[in-house]
């Protein structure tokens, strides 16, 4: 909504927000599980590399992105939002 707003300015009028939550990160980029893993790799190494390329750098800026980092299971697990779940349980 953010971008689409940014885009056209004149939305901001005609619609009414009711409800908002977050913000929220982005999904995940994720793959098919038996998609190879050295076509896994690449990706991979091109989603992390996009950080180093001034271009795309402007490119994701547009969507309100910065950079793509690396998350395995440990950023899923609850003892690493436990901080956050605290946080919100003070609300």
């Amino acid at each position: 909504m953010r971008i689409r707003l940014r885009e056209t300015p004149a939305l901001r009028k005609k619609l009414r927000v009711i409800e908002s939550w977050g913000p929220f990160p982005i999904q995940p980029v994720v793959v098919r599980s038996t998609l190879h893993p050295q076509l896994k790799q690449r990706l991979r190494a091109a989603f992390l590399a996009t950080e180093d390329d001034r271009r795309t750098h402007l490119t994701l800026k547009q969507f309100g992105l910065t950079r793509f980092v690396a998350a395995g299971p440990e950023d899923y697990s609850l003892g690493a939002h436990k901080d956050l779940a605290a946080l919100l349980a003070a609300k």
